[in-house]
């Protein structure tokens, strides 16, 4: 089946077929792709009052995504990219969280539970030179300080893309016109 211009195609190879270009944002002439002008115009850029040249699209690097022009969203509108290939992260991107431990101080007369366990001394603990239980029932009653740990990472970028595979776009500059609905 014969393409339609300004149809863009996956290829797995290193090379752009006859009557394809590589969607790589490159500048052609009008006047040597005439039909696919009047297809694309200068959406994806262009230069000169009459236009002299226009831009293909620009799908390095990019993941395409269906448009959606008339959900009044301009993520989504035709030639709208967004993204990055790398972010870096800032205490204001974090949702607020603490890093806060409970632990229970118990009194002799507490409530507690000796389970048995493996080691010599099961779930003891040696408190004061005093073996005392390791569990209660009771709830804990302190909270330990919440300055316990301390920053950590750096200031740099991390890889912001899901996992890819390279392969080449390419639009139709000659094929069939296709019609408007």
């Amino acid at each position: 089946m014969d393409p339609f211009i300004g149809e863009i195609r996956i290829f797995g190879f290193d090379y752009a077929p006859q009557d394809w270009a590589y969607c790589n944002g490159q500048a052609v002439p009008v006047q040597q792709y005439q039909a696919l002008f009047s297809l694309i115009g200068n959406i994806y850029g262009g230069s000169g009052s009459p236009p002299t040249a226009f831009n293909l699209p620009n799908l390095q690097s990019q993941v395409p995504m269906g448009a959606a022009p008339m959900q009044n969203n301009n993520l989504t509108a035709l030639n709208q990219a967004s993204g990055a290939e790398a972010v870096q992260l800032t205490p204001a991107q974090m949702p607020t969280h603490t890093h806060a431990m409970g632990g229970e101080v118990m009194p002799q007369a507490a409530n507690q539970t000796n389970t048995p366990g493996p080691t010599v001394l099961p779930n003891v603990v040696i408190v004061n030179g005093k073996f005392s239980s390791a569990f209660s029932n009771a709830a804990a009653n302190t909270t330990f300080s919440p300055i316990a740990i301390s920053g950590a990472g750096g200031n740099g970028v991390h890889e912001n893309r899901q996992p890819f595979l390279a392969l080449n776009f390419c639009i139709c500059t000659d094929g069939i016109y296709p019609d408007f609905p």
